[in-house]
């Protein structure tokens, strides 16, 4: 049998085939490298916004604090005192509210404990199939 010229051979066909799955590759890091820098684009400008938000509202508390101690002082009560009483509340909060967040940040409760568990478990059941 003799061997048509117009096929090509299987060192071309792998050849070509190494070359465009080099190719795809390329190709599949760029829009990879596209993706990752759009979302980091969207990350700077949410960060950006919660900055802003941030800032208007620590201004916008500080106002209210001080309508807080004015209308203590509308009442009869002396401006050191109401300013005071007004700063020992807010701190009051403040020292629950960080409280709260330290119990949230304990180690024990950021292990995926759930997880695993469930892992634990597959690799007991693979254990077995193995034995």
């Amino acid at each position: 049998m003799s061997e048509n010229d117009s096929t090509p051979s299987t060192w071309h066909l792998l050849n070509t085939m190494v070359g465009q799955a080099s190719s795809l590759l390329g190709i599949e890091l760029r829009l990879v490298r596209a993706e990752v820098g759009e979302k980091i684009s969207a990350t700077i400008r949410a960060i950006a916004f919660m900055v802003a938000s941030f800032a208007l509202g620590l201004g916008a508390l500080i106002v209210l604090l001080q309508a807080c101690v004015a209308a203590l002082v509308m009442n009869g009560i002396a401006a050191p005192w109401a300013g005071l009483i007004v700063a020992g509340v807010t701190v009051l909060i403040a020292v629950v509210l960080m409280k709260r967040a330290l119990a949230l940040l304990k180690p024990s409760r950021l292990a995926p404990t759930r997880s695993l568990m469930q892992f634990s478990k597959d690799m007991n059941a693979l254990k077995g199939v193995a034995e």
